[in-house]
């Protein structure tokens, strides 16, 4: 096994591999954690929209009558 050494100290070059393997697989999670809470924002913005254009809707029903 060889080593690096990094601010002056010894590494094990295998454990630094594997670090980066976690790190990518990390990467990878954040991204896709990312890309649900965008969809599920913009679900819940339209929901929100859609729920206040009811609730002005009845709001000007009661006023009509």
């Amino acid at each position: 096994m060889s080593n690096v050494t990094i601010n002056g100290k010894e590494i094990d070059v295998k454990l630094l591999e594997e670090l980066k393997e976690v790190i990518e697989k990390n990467n990878e999670i954040s991204s896709t954690q990312n890309d649900l809470m965008l969809k599920y924002t913009k679900w819940l913005c339209w929901l929100t929209i859609g729920i206040s254009i009811v609730a002005i809707l009845q709001l000007i029903t009661m006023f009509i009558k």
